[in-house]
């Protein structure tokens, strides 16, 4: 419980920070209590079909929007362990997200994710739809959210100039929106979504706070999948913004301590449309796609409306 009321203070300060900031966000650090998200921008169903995961029973994955998690559990795989050193993340993936997931049927769940990313909507409307959420959330998220979603309200209802409460605590836009349920497996029909909310209630997920970089002194249960998005992205602030392949080399060592015998790690992920994919795999060095020699480096395609964006992943298998 005392975690939970560190979180409550965390985010109202948070909430006071964003309300109250009239320029455009510039603090991209994740420690501690920061705007996390509601919606990957990964596209996480091309990821999935790249391999068969499905005698795969367990996972290690970074929290961020959550999709990732219900992604593995929509596949089958029951019990996840999930990280992130954004603390926030805990409480809009596992707390609302989750929610909203066990809620609402599938197509519910889409208008209401737009309903809620909506900056024109009422201070009434969005309190209502939080507080139905509450029900469908375990203790801990409940206990949190109820306190939010009131502090909010008291704050913002005498103000003229509303701001909606999610986009106060999440990094999202219009076109992560546009492309989000093209991406997702559980989103692909409502097949899938029921089979998650199904598997949802079997599912054992676990959270902590962790940093990738040091996730072999946090966890000791080996786990068959380990993803971890584009988190090397930020790996300079760790190793330096030139570090080279024999860093990366020491790193996939210790996650060898923590993978099981056939175990995959699905070790970085990379925009296409945010990078020079043809030299350049990580944000944080100069280190070239030539230089990886033991890795798989696999495209992941995506039909836009207008074109083909093509995306990369690197695996990393255990040896």
């Amino acid at each position: 419980m005392e975690k939970v009321v560190e979180a409550i203070k965390e985010a109202k300060n948070l909430i006071n920070k964003e309300y109250n900031y009239s320029g455009v966000t510039n603090d991209f650090s994740f420690q501690g209590y920061k705007k996390s998200y509601l919606l990957t921008n990964e596209n996480i169903k091309g990821l999935l079909e790249l391999e068969n995961i499905s005698d795969y029973h367990n996972a290690l994955v970074v929290c961020s929007s959550g999709d990732q998690v219900f992604s593995l559990i929509n596949k089958g795989i029951l019990d996840i362990e999930t990280f992130d050193i954004n603390l926030m993340a805990e409480y809009i993936a596992l707390g609302l997200k989750k929610a909203m997931i066990m809620k609402y049927s599938y197509q519910d769940f889409l208008a209401n994710l737009k309903v809620l990313l909506n900056k024109n909507i009422s201070l009434e409307e969005l309190t209502s739809i939080l507080s139905s959420l509450l029900p469908y959330m375990d203790e801990k998220y409940r206990i949190f959210w109820q306190s939010i979603i009131d502090y909010n309200y008291n704050l913002q209802k005498s103000i003229e100039n509303k701001k909606n409460l999610i986009l106060l605590f999440c990094r999202v836009n219009d076109l992560m929106l546009q492309r989000y349920s093209k991406r997702i497996p559980f989103l692909e029909n409502e097949e899938e979504y029921n089979k998650l909310k199904n598997n949802l209630q079997k599912a054992n997920i676990n959270f902590k706070e962790a940093n990738a970089v040091s996730l072999p002194r946090t966890y000791k249960k080996s786990s068959d999948i380990i993803m971890l998005s584009n988190v090397l992205d930020y790996f300079d602030a760790y190793w330096g913004s030139y570090w080279c392949y024999s860093k990366l080399k020491e790193y996939e060592q210790s996650l060898m301590k923590i993978i099981s015998p056939d175990g995959l790690i699905f070790l970085h992920y990379i925009f296409g449309s945010s990078y020079d994919t043809l030299y350049l795999p990580f944000r944080s060095t100069n280190l070239l796609f030539s230089e990886l020699y033991d890795e798989d480096i696999r495209d992941i395609s995506f039909p836009d409306d207008k074109f083909t964006i093509i995306d990369k992943v690197i695996l990393k298998r255990v040896k």
